[in-house]
């Protein structure tokens, strides 16, 4: 902006601050790279001037996302919103174009302006408007007042939604231009072989199991006759859908994977009047599977992590050194992260000791299989001397219940979850010990009984024979 005349018009003016403030938004203007008709702040575009001849621009992607408020009013120049025209203002809520020639809406015009609540496109040249462009918005707002609308089926929608009260459509005086040339209420419009389509389904709840084949049917009725498509489908098995524009359409997944599991499969029906979606909730069944089972991880309390995943859910049984572990308060599982196909957490183990040593296997089933693991979780070291002695070393803890935290007693029966054939150090020492200990129990007996057959007599000096019973 020349200097000179910036001084020229501040000292006419004689309003220092208004001048200021002039020349600020003049030069933040520039700033943004708004076009010379427009002004521009960091979150509104107004252009009221004439002169534009495309949809604005500012210099950069991100001072666009900032962007909230557009206005563009009384432009000679018709203007149109194209696919990508509106795509970088991704922050912007309220749209106004009026008096701008437009008579055209890409399908994709809106397709990046998530948040956008309020439109105006009154007094433009709108002879029939397409409802795509507005499918994916929440809008509170759609002015189209002062457009040459003619009654045909595609502006159909419109009133659909006015007997619907969307928009605020239904307190706007809105005509068309009926076959005779007359104007007429917009609500008042009938029109043949224009109505909305209506999609239906075979099924909305399938269940199958993992590896299976299936076949879904989608169905439309409508005036036009409507196209039938299963929406992008983000599936990990197979599929394949026969020709949208024949329905029914016929949507075949192959080998099913575990993974869409929870999947909605959308089937659309659309036409000129407007769309139909119905949706079929897939459920795959799958034996479960261990997908993490890690080392110990000292805490606030000491965690054994797992990953699990199967459907229905798996029921967990951990062991330790095989013994079935009796979960309490001190030793427990926690679920801390869940979906619909997978489970996220802890065994627990609150202050545990050296007893708590050893193996722990982590068994899961469900009624379409089992899967098991095992992780060696060390605690403490053993306390010095036999094991039978106090613990008075500080550096271990104090004697404790032991079935409070999870170990099994002496007389309990080494079982193991299913199918589990491995075996700890601890359980081969401890059968060594019992097979020694039997061998010394029968030389004893057969010793004792070899002294009572052969022994002489009675050292109390009893005469006589001596009768000797054995008795087995």
């Amino acid at each position: 902006m020349n200097s000179s005349l910036t001084g020229c018009w501040c000292h006419g003016l004689r309003l220092p601050l208004l001048c200021f403030l002039g020349v600020l938004l003049t030069f933040g203007s520039s700033a943004l790279g708004c076009p010379s008709p427009c002004r521009c702040s960091a979150t509104k575009i107004t252009c009221t001037e004439p002169g534009i001849v495309a949809f604005p621009e500012l210099a950069s992607a991100a001072e666009m996302e900032n962007i909230t408020d557009i206005y563009i009013a009384n432009q000679p120049n018709p203007l149109n919103i194209n696919d990508h025209d509106m795509d970088s203002y991704t922050g912007l809520r309220n749209l106004t174009l009026v008096n701008c020639g437009l008579t055209f809406i890409s399908r994709q015009g809106f397709s990046n302006n998530p948040r956008l609540q309020y439109i105006n496109l009154a007094n433009n040249r709108f002879s029939s408007l397409s409802w795509k462009p507005f499918r994916k918005l929440q809008l509170t707002h759609l002015v189209l007042t002062e457009n040459p609308f003619l009654c045909d089926c595609g502006i159909a929608w419109i009133q659909i939604w006015q007997q619907k009260g969307l928009a605020t459509l239904d307190v706007q005086n809105l005509t068309c231009r009926d076959e005779n040339d007359s104007r007429i209420t917009l609500s008042h419009m009938r029109i043949q072989n224009c109505e909305m389509p209506k999609s239906s389904v075979n099924v909305t709840q399938l269940t199958v199991i993992k590896g299976g084949d299936v076949a879904i049917k989608c169905s439309a009725t409508g005036r036009p006759n409507p196209t039938v498509d299963w929406e992008k489908l983000k599936l990990y098995s197979n599929f394949q859908s026969t020709e949208s524009s024949r329905p029914p359409v016929i949507l075949k997944l192959n080998n099913i994977s575990s993974s869409d599991n929870g999947q909605q499969l959308i089937c659309t029906a659309e036409n000129i009047v407007g769309e139909s979606i119905v949706a079929v909730n897939l459920t795959v069944f799958f034996p479960p599977k261990i997908i993490l089972l890690g080392e110990a991880i000292p805490d606030h309390r000491w965690c054994i992590p797992f990953s699990v995943t199967g459907n229905p859910p798996p029921r967990i049984q951990w062991y330790h050194n095989n013994y079935p572990l009796n979960e309490t308060d001190f030793i427990l599982t926690q679920i801390h992260e869940e979906n619909i196909s997978e489970q996220h957490g802890c065994l627990q183990l609150d202050n545990p000791t050296h007893l708590n040593n050893g193996n722990y296997t982590l068994w899961v089933n469900n009624d379409w299989g089992q899967d098991k693991g095992t992780v060696y979780a060390h605690f403490m070291h053993h306390p010095p001397g036999s094991g039978n002695e106090p613990i008075t070393d500080p550096g271990f803890y104090d004697a404790y219940d032991q079935e409070m935290f999870g170990v099994n007693s002496d007389n309990s029966t080494a079982m193991g979850p299913p199918n589990v054939t491995e075996k700890t150090t601890e359980d081969s020492m401890t059968m060594y010990v019992i097979l020694g200990v039997s061998l010394l129990i029968v030389t004893g007996i057969s010793l004792g009984l070899g002294v009572v057959k052969f022994g002489k007599h009675s050292k109390f000096g009893m005469k006589g024979r001596q009768r000797h019973i054995v008795e087995w």
